[in-house]
């Protein structure tokens, strides 16, 4: 048996590309084939595929507890009901992850905001 793991890249956001399975997996099976020539046995393959396979899969849904500015010189924050109990990645290994917007009404105020959650930690943002 081989067993090759996991950690193949998911892309979560626009610029990222993820792991081409197909580019990955011809040279093992090629490898899987000559060993079988060469010594007549055939090898078991295992993968552990489960953040490839589950990453795009779902979407953390959560809703704006408040908003507050710390003034002209400082920042917006956009305070959320979730955090990183929930999705702890960015936190960890400061990996991104996509956010969209679903406005309740309209807002024709664009500024920049930084979201953060609602453990009041230095990773929660």
């Amino acid at each position: 048996t081989v067993n090759l793991g996991g950690g193949y890249k998911v892309a979560r956001v626009a610029t990222e590309h993820s792991t081409d399975l197909q580019v990955v997996g011809k040279p093992v099976r090629d490898a899987f084939v000559e060993f079988y020539r060469n010594y007549g046995r055939m090898l078991h393959l295992e993968i552990e595929p489960g953040t490839f396979l589950l990453a795009n899969s779902a979407s953390l849904i959560t809703s704006v507890r408040d908003i507050v500015s710390t003034g002209s010189t400082g920042y917006n924050f956009v305070k959320l009901n979730a955090g990183y109990p929930e999705i702890i990645r960015p936190s960890l290994y400061g990996a991104q992850h996509p956010l969209v917007t679903i406005p309740s009404k309209p807002n024709p105020r664009v500024c920049s905001y930084v979201v953060v959650g609602h453990t009041c930690e230095s990773g929660d943002l």
